[in-house]
């Protein structure tokens, strides 16, 4: 057989084991397993654990994905007309660092802020909602006058938090939300 036709045959079989994995009745998949010497509760701890190892990397994957700037829809914008989608939105250039740098809970947003953010950013609700999913991270390549490098929490906060810390006054706060 050569080697194109011995992949072929491999491809074929391989898809044929696991179409009878998923669609055997449960009793003749048991008989099979015991038969090949398998113990069913060892093989289904097996597939947990492979699945969870398969989550984690399709996760990390697009975790580093969505983190390079094709997705940053901050990362297109520049200096002066950040500043000006800060005025438009009616928040300061701090907060929305602070909102770049997804430390806001995505569920947090009012949703009539994050409209007018991604009108404002000219990209979808979509594109924005998946970049802001991302974990907190500080912008790439920015300089900061500090003795040492300014430690990111792990964790986002909540909207109204965040505002607050960045210099937005209760009444500022109160406008995002209408």
């Amino acid at each position: 057989m050569n080697d194109s036709k011995k992949v072929q045959f491999e491809q074929v079989l391989e898809h044929s084991v696991a179409d009878f994995l998923a669609n055997a009745p449960d009793e003749e998949l048991s008989a099979f397993l015991k038969e090949e010497g398998l113990d069913i509760a060892t093989l289904a701890q097996r597939s947990r654990d492979a699945l969870v190892r398969a989550r984690m990397a399709a996760a990390t994957k697009i975790a580093t994905d969505a983190s390079t700037d094709d997705v940053n829809p901050f990362a297109r914008i520049p200096r002066p007309e950040y500043r000006n989608l800060a005025e438009t939105l009616g928040i300061n250039t701090l907060f929305l660092n602070r909102i770049r740098d997804r430390e806001v809970l995505l569920a947090e947003f009012p949703t009539k802020f994050l409209d007018r953010l991604a009108a404002g950013l000219r990209v979808t609700l979509d594109a924005l909602r998946l970049y802001l999913s991302l974990p907190p991270s500080p912008a790439v390549g920015n300089m900061y006058r500090a003795e040492s490098k300014p430690e990111m929490s792990s964790e986002a906060g909540s909207f109204r938090a965040v505002a607050s810390e960045s210099g937005l006054s209760e009444e500022d706060i109160q406008r995002l939300f209408k």
